[in-house]
């Protein structure tokens, strides 16, 4: 079926494997590739930090292959090794992680298809707290002189960062885009103790157990 495609391991891959899978499910991505062919229309060849385009098209192209419907696996050679010429730290055939895979994935191709052929230097936005509507539109309209892309339209976003100054008591907001989010996940706080189980049957040998619990239960031994 469209889209139910395994990728063949070419290595130590599967953090490549899985990271462009979620790629190739995320739909407002794989839509602007698989759908329509309106994304050549941005192909950016004087990117100096891109890959000349070759990294958009092997995107599509695996895209296209997995959403045609008929494969039921794929080896994702081209674009690995396309990525890997983008970023040294993919280049061989170690074990990587696969978030980073996906950040520099996104990153090339939103190089690749950057609308933007000049970039303005330009000043930082600052607003007190009282504009934030006002300032926010202008930062997010600065940060898309220099970067707009399809990967933009998508996946970029804004922090509020708000610093208040204690001698001075002045209020400095700014909004700084971002991609991704990092969220550590955290394992379940728990707890081990020994309990020494003391049978009714005195005659019977007593054990000592070990149990685990979580550290917000109440438990009464």
């Amino acid at each position: 079926s469209a889209g139910i495609v395994g990728f063949h391991n070419i290595g130590n891959t599967c953090f490549f494997n899985s990271g462009t899978q979620c790629l190739m499910h995320t739909v407002p991505l794989i839509q602007k590739f698989v759908c329509s062919d309106e994304w050549m229309n941005d192909l950016n060849y004087e990117n100096k930090i891109g890959m000349k385009g070759e990294l958009a098209q092997a995107f599509a192209h695996l895209a296209k292959n997995v959403w045609s419907g008929q494969f039921s696996t794929i080896t994702p050679s081209n674009l690995k090794c396309v990525i890997g010429r983008f970023r040294d730290t993919f280049s061989g055939f170690d074990q990587q992680d696969s978030h980073e895979l996906i950040y520099a994935m996104l990153d090339g191709i939103h190089e690749d298809l950057n609308r933007c052929k000049t970039k303005p230097i330009l000043e930082p936005v600052e607003g007190d707290g009282t504009d934030d509507d006002e300032k926010a539109v202008q930062a997010w309209n600065q940060y898309k002189q220099i970067n707009d892309s399809i990967i933009v339209d998508i996946f970029d976003g804004m922090f509020r960062s708000h610093l208040w100054c204690p001698n001075c008591q002045s209020t400095t907001v700014v909004f700084d885009p971002y991609r991704s989010i990092n969220m550590p996940i955290e394992s379940p706080h728990r707890k081990r103790t020994k309990v020494i189980y003391v049978p009714f049957d005195f005659a019977e040998k007593r054990r000592t157990l070990s149990i685990e619990f979580l550290e917000s239960s109440e438990n009464d031994f």
